[in-house]
């Protein structure tokens, strides 16, 4: 027995408007990227002066975070990844971090 034509064309407009309404809905994913902030000095004891400091450092740095436990260092947030950004200078406190270079931060 054939479905009526009527049900067909309804359920195919549906799954058209359906993809439709999804496919608007779906935004390009960006990659988070965090390196040593060069500017900011000595541990990371404050987030919030780190995030100052970041987003005065470049503007391509949309946030900053102490990261690690001993000794706590300021890492930028950029949302553009590229090899001078993962190989900024190792400042502001001496010895290494806790948690090693961390080119890539997803969030």
């Amino acid at each position: 027995m054939k479905p009526p034509r009527m049900n067909l064309s309804a359920a195919a407009v549906v799954a058209v408007v359906l993809l439709i309404v999804l496919a608007g809905d779906m935004a390009p994913v960006e990659a988070l990227c965090s390196h040593l902030s060069g500017d900011f000095k000595g541990w990371c004891t404050s987030t919030r002066k780190c995030q100052n400091v970041c987003l005065l450092e470049s503007y391509d740095n949309i946030d900053g975070k102490c990261q690690g436990w001993f000794p706590a260092r300021c890492w930028c947030i950029s949302n553009i990844c590229s090899p001078a950004a993962a190989a900024a200078p190792e400042t502001g406190g001496g010895g290494a971090s806790a948690r090693g270079d961390i080119p890539h931060m997803n969030e």
